[in-house]
């Protein structure tokens, strides 16, 4: 047999392949399990507080510098999970001059976190602790205090075929301060899920802690269950229950708490409650609805209790007649305090054409009081709504018009007090369709209220116009890519009877301007007119110009102006000025920035605002 071309492979070459294959492999696990990070951010703010009277003027400014240094580490194994640590350093100086006013505030954070079998059931584990110091200083005055908090927490996501979903909640949290001051706040909570047949069931429970070193712990437990249970394709039953119970120590009272309301740190009230629903839905139905019953009660909290019961049907007798009714009854009871209110509503809608849609409405019911040592009362209300509509398109315009009347009446004992409304309100409207050009429209609206209490009639007649344009029609007036957008609108109203009688006028223009260059010019007029009474008459004018560019390829520039005229004809005219600059720098992975903010307020011949430089430079790596 011929001898073989090739020769045969050394054993050596075998081993330095093995050798090389180890190596990548070391450091692409090396890679995955080690990376570090870090950022830093620096901040430094001047702001000068002014003002000027006629009277005296005083100046306030206020400087600080912020530093945060952070580092972190973070890597994963394959299917095991990963974790992340990270360590910071917050340093916070702040002088206000004209109180000779000196504060210092650093933070020192230190956090793992780890989340292991990501695959399998989660488990994420963290810990932080946190130091703070703060170091005051006013005139000759020095306040200084520490703390540090302690944090653990936990969370698992149990997923085993032979047990339902479950899902673990653990968190710690423990405050220590120089000044005795010691809280600890404990939370475990455990959720689950899961299907029984045609029932969806869920769970859970919770049970919170707060400990301080002045009182004795206070708990809390909390169950809840919910279940939702498909008894057909249409039909679906749900039911929920809860219960949640506080125990407060006889010595908490050195604790501020609102009766009833939860303790810091602790989630749950003192509460009970369950309730039940039926619901039919149809895939293609032509009704459908739903009855559900709620009871709640809080006895800590002056011992309330709460139950309604509710039931609805919408019903869709072909395709331009459909109805709505629904019930509602609710009982609340306060200490020795009882309301009582039940009501009921129908509504009808016929839609014989395109366009044409008129319904007809009523709603009656009564709610009744009684407490201790005050008479009993009884309210009863009606209400009744008819309405038509029509609306119609036309290749250049379309109009919109209503028809609407209702009648109200309520009946109060033992005061006696009847009132009834009569309202009749007619609404028209048009507007173009073709708004290649030009968008306009108008809406005009009259309602007259007549009202009777007591034997007494009075009126109420009210007309509103309102007028609207706008066009984006303009471009490329002056630059390729520019664009104008015009907007106007007037609103007249004139009402007269009881009330607030009188006419009310309101207009505006806008002009926006913008451009590709990063130009923007904006210019808005407002005039307000109203009854001598109200002493509200005002014109406004607002101009703003802003300006975005690139100085070079790294480096942007953010200048705006915008200037605030209001001139009031019963008051004190305003005028306020507001400039913005803000340039910022990037040099690989450093980012400069520097903004200058001037805000100005004149009137009644005071001048005050404020006026701040803002220099900051981040890194992340």
């Amino acid at each position: 047999m011929a001898a073989s071309r090739f020769p045969r492979p050394d054993g050596r070459w075998l081993w330095i392949i093995a050798a090389l294959w180890v190596v990548v492999e070391c450091a692409e696990a090396q890679a995955r399990l080690l990376n570090l990070g870090g950022s830093l951010n620096i901040n430094y703010n001047k702001s000068t507080t002014f003002q000027d009277t006629d009277v005296s003027s005083t100046t306030s400014t206020i400087r600080s510098l912020n530093q945060q240094y952070a580092l972190f580490v973070f890597g994963d194994a394959y299917r095991l999970g990963g974790y992340r640590a990270d360590v910071s350093w917050l340093d916070q100086d702040v002088n206000i001059d004209q109180t000779n006013q000196k504060n210092r505030f650093t933070v020192m954070d230190y956090r793992l976190t780890m989340n292991l079998f990501p695959v399998w059931s989660p488990l994420n584990l963290s810990a932080q602790h946190v130091e703070r110091k703060s170091d005051l200083s006013i005139g000759g005055t020095s306040l200084s205090s520490q703390d540090h908090i302690d944090s653990l927490g936990a969370n698992w996501v149990v997923n085993l075929r032979q047990i339902p979903r479950l899902v673990l909640n653990f968190q710690q949290s423990k405050l220590d301060s120089n000044a005795g001051d010691k809280f600890l706040t404990r939370t475990f909570t455990a959720l689950t899920d899961t299907t029984v047949g045609a029932t969806r069931l869920s769970g859970g429970y919770q049970f919170s802690e707060a400990d301080t070193n002045t009182t004795s712990p206070s708990t809390s437990h909390g169950v809840n269950l919910d279940t939702n249970t498909q008894l057909t394709s249409s039909l679906t039953l749900t039911a929920y229950g809860r219960y949640a119970q506080r125990h407060v120590p006889e010595n908490v009272a050195a604790i501020p708490l609102v009766p009833g309301g939860p303790t810091a740190g602790v989630s749950f009230f003192q509460e009970r409650s369950y309730g039940t629903a039926l619901i039919y839905r149809p895939p293609l139905y032509w009704w459908d609805g739903m009855a559900s019953y709620n009871y709640t009660e809080t006895p800590y909290f002056n011992d309330f209790k709460s139950y309604a019961v509710l039931g609805l049907a919408n019903l869709r007798y072909d395709e331009k007649t459909d109805s709505s009714f629904d019930g509602r009854y609710l009982h609340i009871s306060v200490t020795d305090s009882t309301i009582n209110s039940e009501s009921a509503d129908a509504i009808l809608n016929y839609r014989p054409i395109f366009g044409l849609t008129t319904g007809l409405a009523g709603t009656a019911g009564q709610t009744s009081t009684s407490a201790t040592g005050t008479p009993d009362t009884n309210n009863l209300f009606q209400q009744y709504r008819y309405n038509i509509t029509y609306s119609r398109p036309w290749q250049l315009f379309q109009y919109r018009t209503s028809y609407q009347i209702t009648y109200g009446l309520s009946n109060t004992n033992p005061t006696g007090v009847d009132s009834r409304d009569l309202g009749n309100f007619i609404t028209l409207g048009a507007d173009n369709t073709n708004t290649q050009i030009v968008h306009v429209g108008f809406n005009t609206t009259y309602s007259n209220i007549q009202r009777m209490t007591d034997s007494v009639t009075t009126n109420q007649s009210t007309y509103l116009l309102q007028l609207y344009a706008d066009s984006s029609y303009y471009k490329n007036l002056v630059l390729n890519g520019d664009n104008l957008f015009l907007r106007g609108a007037a609103n007249y109203s004139d009402t007269s009877g009881f009330g607030i009688a009188g006419r009310v006028t309101s207009g505006d223009v806008n002009a926006n301007y913008t451009t590709l260059i990063g130009l923007l010019v904006n210019a808005t007029y407002r005039i307000e007119k109203y009854p001598a009474e109200l002493l509200l008459d005002r014109q406004i004018f607002t101009g703003q110009i802003q300006y975005t560019t690139y100085l070079i390829f790294n480096m942007n520039l953010l200048a705006s102006v915008k200037d605030t005229e209001e001139d009031n004809r019963y008051r004190a005219d305003v005028n306020v000025f507001e400039g913005d600059v803000i340039l910022n720098y990037q040099i690989g992975q450093m980012l400069l920035g520097l903004q200058y903010q001037e805000i100005e307020t004149r009137t009644s011949g005071d001048r005050y605002g404020t006026r701040s430089i803002m220099a900051r430079a981040s890194r992340s790596f």
